[in-house]
């Protein structure tokens, strides 16, 4: 579990045209380090899951990729709705 004080500011607030495209270019890296470190499909990436943080030091990331309620890992089970599908196509 991860918390971050304070949580940080809707994507839709920027305050400026550089702050929306470094918080877009940190969420596509934490996306990326998910995928390729954890083997985590997030599933469910929009504007509303993207928020901006204020950085507290040099390098740190000023967007974050928020509610993990709909990731994945891949190498688990496959969901039921894509079960159920594959299941339903072969019957016939």
């Amino acid at each position: 579990c991860l918390v971050v004080s304070p949580a940080g500011r809707p994507l839709h607030a920027y305050a400026s045209v550089r702050e929306l495209l470094e918080a877009l270019r940190d969420a596509i890296a934490g996306h990326k380090s998910l995928l390729e470190d954890g083997k985590i499909l997030h599933r469910d990436i929009s504007e509303n899951n993207i928020i901006s943080t204020e950085s507290a030091s040099d390098g740190a990331p000023k967007g974050r990729l928020i509610d993990l309620d709909l990731a994945q890992q891949l190498d688990s089970v496959p969901s039921g709705a894509l079960h159920r599908i594959l299941h339903v196509s072969t019957e016939t």
